[in-house]
């Protein structure tokens, strides 16, 4: 069933075993606010705020009871936060996660839970994006298009921009690229990076707040 999640756009599905094989940008077509203009800083750094963890999950519209989530686990009990371009549609909470152990520690996970939310989503088979913690504002936030990765790579695979309050700003993105095990960019894929990106309070400048590295197959 993983398999058929993560699959890359257009048919926008995404899969565990061919994350190395998603395009740029799945969110291109989404929303119209564009990222910020400041300067990208790849370097790790306490904010101003407390975001937790922050992590993503794919949904493969109309089911909002399943996910996939890459990088660092999902436990049970934790709330993903369901957004789309124009709103949050509601929450997951999080009631059992499986790890895929394919490569012999887990790389993705499939997490199941209690929908709580209007129902409201977006078309039969739209990728929808769930977030953990990051600090997102039930009311206001939504997915924004990103035109290049957060990390100024021009090799990243996908990546995710998100505005949390409802400035129009892009202030939490995630990116995710082939890397070797020490997380430096690498095609010779031995792993697959996914890093978290936020600004802090009243700033454009998205910094680096974590990297997972997850072996490949």
């Amino acid at each position: 069933m993983l398999a058929a999640m993560l699959r890359p756009a257009p048919v926008l599905a995404l899969a565990v075993a061919t994350l190395a094989t998603l395009p740029v940008g799945p969110f291109a077509a989404l929303g119209e606010a564009a990222p910020h203009g400041g300067k990208v800083v790849r370097v790790e750094r306490r904010l101003g705020r407390s975001l937790g963890t922050p992590r993503y999950c794919l949904f493969n519209a109309p089911t909002v009871t399943v996910a996939s989530c890459a990088g660092r686990a999902v436990e049970p009990g934790e709330t993903i936060t369901i957004i789309t371009a124009t709103q949050v549609i509601g929450r997951l909470h999080v009631t059992r996660v499986t790890p895929d152990t394919s490569c012999g520690a887990p790389s993705t996970w499939r997490v199941d839970g209690d929908f709580e939310g209007d129902g409201v989503l977006a078309p039969n088979g739209e990728v929808v994006i769930g977030v953990v913690d990051g600090g997102l504002d039930p009311r206001r936030a939504r997915a924004l298009a990103l035109d290049t990765s957060p990390s100024g790579r021009l090799t990243d695979m996908e990546y995710y921009g998100f505005d949390t309050d409802g400035d129009g700003v892009v202030d939490l993105a995630f990116d995710h690229f082939n890397c070797d095990a020490q997380g430096a960019p690498s095609q010779a894929m031995t792993a697959q990076c996914f890093e978290a990106y936020a600004a802090a309070p009243k700033q454009y400048e998205l910094r680096r707040l974590r990297i997972d590295v997850v072996p490949q197959c």
